[in-house]
């Protein structure tokens, strides 16, 4: 084993997450979690002892659903080891694994089995007691990542496996061991991945004596995976080739990234298909492309055999074609903001947050400022959840930003009064302040739309002085801002319903321009897939423009094909310059227009 590359992963997870306050509170939720799953296990085994119904009891209390609002607010059971996205009736009915009148046997069955597993000590009853399961109509869709945080915390000689254990242990044992080790989240595998885990976990207590205690390798786990920590498992993207794992990380993964590596691998699978463009994660980008691959490729094919029943067939195709190319659908999920250090721009302005605490990148529209500012946010705080974001307006004021007084109705009298209450700044700067070990960002878009001076109020000279104590407006509060708080603002430098920054502000911030950029540009229409010969078409043409305007590249992010291209014009671009230059530089527009239309080579 190559001790030093993994020893330097392990000391950075111990440092920055395991001896921190949010890792100490999620080594407590294990205890928590444990006395939750033997409670509710024991519930429904009284309930079905008793011949209740447990159907809802075991759908909604005892599997694992992931922790976010909706889930909390039906009142489903939310997991440290969550992989239930939704209601699982809905998710499995529209995914052709269960129907409706099947859940109570569904429930049964998945009882039976956890039931069977905890009782029973030899490893022949365990694996009969899964084979069984396996074997009957209720078990499709559930896989280790649904059962073995219903059965760790009940017996702790089951460990959890799911998909970040199987990526984890992946990375591990390809970059720092001599044999890649290969675990799944097959259930009919999960005997012996079981053993096969716990002889891996041997070999890395060598490395750290902690990962006896399995709670800490699964937040090792959880750490490895996630981007806004660790993220080292995550870094390249594993995807399974055999069709029924490819199906088991489809139906649990929450990475758009993980589902568009899974359909350009199984793209011509409609059995793993269906599973991906069911995933609530699922791009809309996804979507588009499968209608457009199965018209193509598959309902052309049928023109002779259909004709004799539909005589219009070939139009039939077209108009589906036509109205594909239309559908440009919006982008429902970010892309994940990945910013390379090493590039001497993103560098300067790195260090220099790091020093001077407060930056403002600028630049006209399009040039990924805010992208950029996320970015360099999560390079900072290593914690999505220490981040902020906040979008300034001209009626953006300081009882948004800081402080203000609001009405409060009493239930009971129907009095009104009157209370202070502190806003997204004031908070995050308490929230700092209590955890000096960690940063935190709060990233301000558009900063120079709203008037400064009213939103910043008496902290104005905070920010250049950050032990400078000034009293707040309202509750007349001692109030500093702490120095583990990093302010990243963006400024478009084009807009006119923008205020001047004054003199002032503009020493308490560095400024970096953020311009067009040809090698992004380059790099989004490649990501996209269009071809070479007519990326270095649209490249020059960008080129050409910068001449009369500064057009961003971030425009041409949905750019896939001539279609495209000129619908970008005719819905975004045309309007966008004909607003700038205006009738008196009407010679301009036009003049733009045809370096576009006749470098791109389309038709009107």
């Amino acid at each position: 084993m190559k001790k030093e590359g993994l020893l330097k992963i392990v000391e950075e997870f111990k440092q920055k997450y395991l001896n921190t306050q949010e890792g100490k509170k999620h080594l407590e939720a294990y205890d928590k979690e444990r006395d939750e799953v033997r409670r509710i296990f024991n519930e429904i085994k009284e309930k079905k002892e008793r011949g209740e119904d447990i159907t809802n009891d075991v759908l909604y209390k005892l599997l694992p659903y992931k922790m976010n609002a909706p889930n909390k607010q039906r009142g489903y059971r939310t997991s440290i080891w969550g992989v239930v996205i939704k209601d699982i009736k809905i998710w499995f009915e529209n995914a052709g694994w269960q129907t409706y009148d099947n859940w109570n046997n569904v429930a049964n069955a998945l009882f039976d089995l956890i039931r069977s597993l905890i009782e029973n000590e030899d490893k022949e009853s365990h694996e009969n007691a899964i084979k069984q399961f396996i074997e009957s109509e209720y078990s499709k869709g559930f896989q280790t990542g649904f059962i073995t945080p219903i059965l760790y915390p009940l017996k702790s000689s089951f460990l959890v496996i799911n998909n970040k254990t199987v990526d984890t242990v992946r990375f591990i044992s390809k970059e720092f061991t001599d044999v890649e080790l290969q675990i799944t989240t097959k259930l009919e595998e999960y005997i012996e991945n079981n053993e096969k885990l716990k002889e891996f976990i041997n070999i890395l207590c060598e490395v750290n004596q902690d990962f006896s205690n399995f709670d800490i390798f699964d937040m090792f786990c959880h750490w490895m995976c996630d981007k806004n920590l660790g993220g080292y498992a995550k870094k390249i993207i594993y995807v399974p080739h055999e069709e029924r794992e490819a199906i088991a990380l489809a139906q649990t993964t929450s990475d758009p990234k993980v589902l568009e590596e899974l359909y350009k691998q199984h793209k011509e699978k409609p059995s793993v298909v269906k599973i991906i463009v069911n995933n609530p994660y699922c791009p809309s980008n996804i979507k588009r492309d499968y209608l457009d691959y199965v018209l193509n490729n598959y309902l052309r094919a049928y023109k002779a055999r259909l004709k004799t029943y539909i005589t219009d067939w070939d139009d039939l195709l077209d108009a589906m074609e036509i109205c594909l190319k239309v559908w440009n659908p919006p982008r429902e999920v970010a892309p994940v903001p990945e910013i390379d250090l090493e590039d001497p721009k993103m560098k300067e302005i790195f260090e220099s947050i790091q020093n001077y605490k407060q930056v403002i990148l600028y630049g006209p529209p399009g040039t990924s400022k805010t992208y950029y500012a996320k970015g360099l946010a999560y390079a900072i705080a290593n914690d999505q959840n220490n981040i902020e974001f906040v979008q300034f307006h001209p009626s953006y004021s300081y009882e948004d930003f800081v402080e203000g007084i609001f009405p409060e109705i009493d239930q009971e009298t129907g009095q009104i009064s009157f209370k202070i209450e502190d806003k997204i700044f004031k908070k995050l700067c308490k929230k700092a302040e209590s955890n000096p070990d960690k940063n935190y960002v709060i990233i301000i878009d558009e900063i120079n739309r709203a008037d400064l001076s009213k939103v910043f109020g008496e902290i104005f000279s905070a920010l250049e002085y950050r032990k400078e104590v000034v009293k707040l407006l309202y509750s007349r509060e001692s109030f500093t801002i702490p120095t583990n708080l990093y302010i990243i603002g963006t400024m478009n430098t084009l807009d006119k319903s923008t205020v001047d920054i004054d003199f002032a502000l503009m020493r308490r911030f560095k400024f970096f321009e953020v311009g067009p950029d040809v090698e992004v540009l380059r790099r989004i229409l490649k990501e996209n897939g269009m071809e070479s010969d007519l990326i270095e078409k649209i490249v020059e043409v960008f080129k050409k423009i910068q001449e009369f305007y500064p057009l961003g590249h971030a425009y041409f992010k949905d750019v896939k094909s001539k279609q495209d291209l000129k619908l970008l014009w005719e819905h975004q671009l045309s309007f966008l310059l004909k607003e700038y230059f205006t009738d008196l530089k009407r010679d301009t527009y036009e003049k733009i227009r045809d370096i576009y239309w006749e470098g791109l080579e389309l038709e009107d």
